[in-house]
């Protein structure tokens, strides 16, 4: 009979629930989400350690929880409403709504300098704000499948790797991600709403990966060679994007 190479229990400790899961793992892993905390670890480590080890983690919990939060308490501020604020490549952009009582037809979305106009139409079958936020992510998608192609392959040709394809996706929790076999990057189209440096960094870390399969240390090496400022972007990630973001 087949055994599973793994095991996942719901536990508590000093008073707050995690998730524990166990594989033919070496290491212990922690990971703080939207559903919850994560543990992952050795199949045969005693519980007494991964106790203690969540024990020593519980104030980077307690700040990574209090991120959690407080990115959740601003994307649920973005009501797609006239006068709203959101962000290309970094630069503030207003959203101004036009409701055109009595027309007919579909909403439309109409690109200006420092903004957006849309056009809504009196009697759709759905709340206003869904078509606002449709009009824009594909208005944002269209953007990203004309600028970050453009951007890769200025980049590849600096770093001195073949431009991969470049594949402009939607993810709830990858900027990027590159897959050295198959010589394909897939990036976010959510970049778009970032600084231009921000965006720099997510294609070379992931053209290095052509390179270096892992995060090594030649792999970040690698990546300050062509990113000097690549911490302060890993950190900009972490503390500042989720409010540039399309909720």
């Amino acid at each position: 009979m087949e055994t599973k190479s793994f095991s996942e229990q719901n536990l508590h400790f000093n008073g707050f629930p995690f998730h524990l899961i166990r594989s033919l793992r070496r290491t212990l892993e922690l990971r703080v989400t939207e559903e919850g905390v994560f543990v992952r670890a050795p199949k045969m480590m005693p519980e007494a350690r991964i106790f203690k080890f969540i024990q020593e983690k519980s104030s980077w919990i307690d700040r990574a929880s209090a991120r959690l939060r407080f990115r959740r308490s601003v994307l649920e501020k973005k009501s797609y409403e006239d006068k709203e604020t959101f962000f290309v490549q970094g630069q503030a952009r207003t959203l101004h709504i036009n409701r055109e009582a009595g027309k007919s037809g579909w909403p439309r979305l109409i690109p200006l300098d420092n903004g957006w106009q849309v056009n809504l139409r009196t009697g759709m079958p759905e709340p206003p704000e869904f078509y606002v936020r449709q009009m824009l992510v594909r208005w944002y998608q269209r953007l990203a499948a004309d600028v970050l192609p453009r951007n890769v392959r200025m980049r590849a040709e600096v770093i001195g790797v073949p431009t991969p394809k470049v594949v402009v996706k939607t993810h709830k929790r990858l900027w990027g991600s590159c897959n050295y076999r198959t010589h394909i990057l897939n990036l976010n189209w959510q970049l778009m709403a970032f600084p231009q440096k921000v965006i720099d960094y997510v294609i070379i870390h992931e053209l290095c990966h052509l390179r270096h399969a892992n995060h090594s240390k030649c792999f970040w090496a690698e990546v300050e060679k062509y990113c000097p400022s690549y911490r302060q972007e890993r950190l900009w990630l972490k503390a500042q994007s989720h409010q540039y973001i399309l909720p």
